[in-house]
């Protein structure tokens, strides 16, 4: 299914209009989730909302799911007695974003929708996708695995080298196509866009992420709630 982004989306990052092609030696499972495999085109992500943003990119520093089972298997160790301003990075990486408000200048640009069931099926037979599908440990060969929204959803080493794939299919497929829409896969509610590197864009407006504007305030608290993670000062 082929549609138009909105006016306007969103990109939290160090340097918003920074477009960085991963090296092709690097493992796909450290590249992000719709790069290039060839590593012939880069991609920029974005959201709609500045909380979708967050919640791509604060997932990071979500507590570690094996010290949280080792705490709760220890009796007496409530919530307080775990240190709050141990951030693991967080306000650095804070403090060191900007949000840049990213606008597609080329006239009526289409993405492809791939959380669409019609997407899903048309790039299930891609030579590509298929190999790749085949390759994975989802299937077997009496029952391969096809391409739903569950596998375009999943995370990991198993799951990377799938949408990676998907994003190559779809840059060979649609030539007039300059990226993909998808759902965030925490919030599904979060619309959000992975841009390819010949998609025209601009930056009316960057600005740093700040604890003293209301509106980023607002949605860092609200991302981190979502994970449970402890805002350090002046954030919480």
């Amino acid at each position: 299914m082929v549609g138009h982004p909105p006016a306007n989306t969103l990109r939290v990052h160090y340097q918003p209009d920074l477009l960085r092609r991963p090296p092709l030696d690097l493992d796909p499972a450290g590249r992000s989730r719709f790069d290039d495999p060839e590593a012939i085109y880069a991609v920029r992500y974005t959201a709609t909302q500045l909380r979708g943003c967050l919640v791509e990119t604060m997932a990071r520093f979500r507590p570690s799911p094996r010290l949280e089972v080792v705490l709760s298997e220890i009796h007496g160790v409530d919530d307080d007695d775990v240190d709050p301003s141990r951030d693991d990075g967080l306000l650095d990486w804070l403090n060191s974003q900007q949000v840049g408000t990213c606008v597609i200048t080329r006239t009526d640009p289409l993405l492809v929708d791939v959380d669409a069931g019609e997407s899903l099926i048309h790039l299930d037979k891609h030579p590509l996708v298929r190999r790749v599908l085949d390759a994975s440990p989802l299937g077997t060969s009496s029952n391969p695995v096809r391409l739903d929204g569950g596998v375009i959803r999943l995370a990991g080493p198993v799951a990377r080298p799938i949408t990676q794939a998907v994003s190559r299919a779809i840059w060979e497929w649609y030539p007039d196509v300059v990226g993909l829409a998808y759902n965030s896969r925490i919030d599904e509610t979060e619309q959000c866009w992975a841009l390819y590197e010949g998609c025209p864009v601009r930056w009316p407006t960057i600005v740093p992420l700040s604890s003293t504007d209301p509106d980023h305030r607002v949605a860092v608290r609200t991302v981190a709630a979502l994970f449970e993670i402890d805002l350090p000062a002046p954030w919480g």
